[in-house]
């Protein structure tokens, strides 16, 4: 028996339509109930062949319909998908973080490595030691006595 290709181009998104001989048509497709072929307005049930692929028993020769039937289940689960994106959009769009948070956030700028070559001073050492500016009794003694 002759075999030739037909429903070339055939997808789950459409219905494709062909001439069918009487025979079996196998579709290269994993086994799924969803595939359905009418010939001549009489529906042919689809069945498992070679244990993993979708065929059709054709009792007679006519114009085959093709198509897949996509549950409403499926319909309903992309749409509650869609609902929920456009929920977490929208709540990721409201959500904002006040100044007083953020200031929390940020750490404080400190230098760890001080590549310059002026000695460091902090406040705290200048408060413990003498500025060569300031001008202090203990730093220049009198040298001498007025009467």
């Amino acid at each position: 028996s002759a075999s030739s290709p037909g429903f070339v181009g055939a997808d789950q998104l459409g219905t494709a339509t062909d001439d069918v001989t009487s025979g079996v048509v196998h579709l290269a497709v994993p086994f799924d109930d969803s595939w359905s072929l009418s010939v001549n307005d009489n529906p042919t049930e689809a069945r498992r062949a070679f244990g993993e692929t979708t065929a059709f028993d054709v009792p007679a020769s006519g114009v085959g319909v093709l198509r897949y039937e996509t549950s409403a289940m499926r319909w309903l689960a992309v749409a509650a998908q869609i609902a929920l994106w456009l929920a977490a959009f929208v709540i990721a769009a409201r959500v904002r973080v006040s100044v007083g948070r953020r200031g929390t956030l940020l750490l404080e700028d400190e230098t760890l490595i001080d590549l310059t070559d002026e000695p460091v001073v902090s406040l705290d050492d200048r408060d413990d030691e003498h500025h060569p500016d300031d001008h202090h009794p203990d730093d220049h003694p009198a040298d001498e006595v007025r009467s």
